[in-house]
């Protein structure tokens, strides 16, 4: 973080600033972290439980040793390759589990103007690989992946 550029960190300052303790950095980091390195090898509904059950447990450390374990898990199965997922995928999950985390949107609801103007720094920083219509597209398009994460 601290050797990300200006307009990153003024965007995870606003965002503690606007959410208070659910916009903290610690947790938008673990759902940027989530999504980054669980990609392919971890179900985006498990990320996305994650974040409602930390919510509720704010246990950092739980999730993290279950998603871990998730993901151990698959490695191992998959020895000689490693499952690859697609940066679009990756930048869903990370919009969804930053809005049902840090800023306590239902399932479906949509990002606000000045929200996705926080996130996309934010994801960019994440992403470098994203094109800036791939993280518009991923913001807005929250409301039409709400059936994405039931079983």
């Amino acid at each position: 973080f601290d050797s990300a550029a200006a307009p990153v960190r003024d965007a995870v300052v606003e965002m503690e600033r606007r959410y208070g303790k659910l916009g903290q950095s610690r947790w938008l980091y673990m759902m940027l972290w989530m999504a980054k390195h669980g990609n392919g090898l971890v179900p985006p509904r498990n990320i996305i439980v994650a974040a409602k059950r930390l919510r509720v447990t704010q246990d950092v450390e739980i999730e993290m040793d279950r998603f871990e374990q998730t993901r151990d898990a698959t490695l191992a199965k998959f020895r000689m390759m490693r499952p690859q997922g697609s940066v679009s995928d990756a930048l869903d999950v990370a919009v969804d589990g930053i809005a049902t985390l840090c800023m306590g949107l239902a399932e479906g609801g949509a990002v606000s103007d000045a929200d996705e103007a926080m996130l996309v720094p934010i994801l960019g920083w994440v992403f470098p690989e994203a094109s800036s219509q791939q993280l518009e597209a991923s913001i807005r398009g929250r409301p039409g992946r709400v059936s994405a994460y039931t079983s």
